[in-house]
């Protein structure tokens, strides 16, 4: 008797689709439930980047100093998609606190960081 690893009736193909698309449905699901989760992080890091200029700024005031040196430092150290954003946030604030000697220090490293290529 001569064995074939392709389904030779009905019944075995029946069994072998019954098995096939199942796998192929979850696969597909988890694709599309990882790109999900990879917009959502991307959104995320888009608004932290947004509390982080609003953090710089501090217009009315309540943040301080210290708040805007943490917020500097990790505009620095962006991730990749969101460094061109955070040199121009730290370019412009840079222009804008030139008088602040501490903050400007603390700007122009934190430039210098996220204009590294890697």
């Amino acid at each position: 008797m001569e064995t074939t690893m392709y389904p030779t009736t009905f019944t075995e193909l029946t069994g072998l689709i019954g098995i096939l698309v199942p796998v192929v449905i979850a696969t597909f699901a988890g694709l599309r439930s990882s790109r999900t989760k990879a917009l959502e992080n991307d959104l995320v890091q888009w608004r932290r980047l947004n509390e982080l200029a609003l953090i710089l700024y501090n217009k009315d005031g309540t943040g301080g100093l210290w708040a805007q040196l943490a917020a500097a430092y990790e505009l620095g150290n962006s991730p990749r998609a969101q460094r061109p954003a955070a040199k121009t946030i730290l370019a412009d604030a840079a222009n804008h606190f030139s008088g602040n000697s501490i903050l400007s220090a603390a700007l122009a490293s934190a430039h210098a960081r996220a204009s590294r290529s890697w």
